[in-house]
């Protein structure tokens, strides 16, 4: 993978090309990101993320999946064991269940909706309120794959929005969902999920790691 990391304080950005592949799969993904401050508090504003990625082959039928999906990635899906997870084979619904760390294409909500072995897009977008509050909100938005036609009930465009309180910024946030398009709602519905089983968290355990803050230090996410 190929990292870039811009600090500037008045406008950072990041952007992160990667790409994974052996003899049964190869898929690459580009990741891009910044933060625009929206007031003289530099650390209250809009942060921007896109997300696209795409298989260039996929011959594995295995056990494992390495499919992009529209959801943040549960422990389950962490294949690289990248993160820390209360409980790698938690059950969506289930407070374990619904820790999430940031990854394809990041939707704040626990969904199968958008799992897909040939392309994703995405969009998050997330504005910190300018007050004392810790609250922000959040819309993510996306296609993939067949989107349109992949399971009765699709839609071609899904999205999700809402509240996420941030306890410890990229560290401890739990996210509040408002609105989600019909294809997400009818998977919630098929699921059994009610709504406090829809709330996510995150718990980035990385920034408490000294080393990982000094190499990877910035101001957004």
């Amino acid at each position: 993978s190929y990292q870039f990391y811009n600090t500037f304080p008045f406008f950072p950005n990041h952007a992160e090309i990667k790409i994974e592949g052996n003899q049964d799969i190869g898929k690459g993904s580009i990741e891009a990101g910044c933060f625009i401050p929206m007031s003289n508090r530099l650390n209250k504003g809009l942060s921007i993320r896109f997300f696209a990625g795409t298989f260039f082959y996929n011959k594995y039928d295995g056990l494992a999946d390495f499919r992009f999906r529209l959801s943040d990635q549960g422990g389950s899906h962490d294949y690289t064991f990248d993160d820390t997870f209360l409980n790698r084979n938690g059950e969506i619904g289930t407070f374990s269940g619904n820790q999430l760390s940031i990854a394809d294409g990041g939707f704040s909500f626990p969904t199968p909706v958008g799992q897909t072995s040939k392309y994703l897009v995405s969009l998050n977008l997330k504005y910190s309120i300018p007050f004392q509050f810790p609250l922000s909100v959040f819309f993510d938005i996306g296609t993939y794959s067949g989107a349109s036609d992949a399971f009765p009930g699709s839609v071609a465009i899904p999205y999700v929005a809402g509240l996420k309180l941030v306890l410890i910024k990229d560290a401890i946030e739990i996210n509040f969902p408002v609105f989600w398009s019909d294809d997400i709602k009818s998977a919630a519905k098929l699921a059994g999920l009610k709504y406090g089983q829809c709330i996510t968290w995150t718990f980035n355990i990385k920034q408490f790691d000294p080393v990982y803050l000094l190499r990877n230090y910035r101001y957004y996410k």
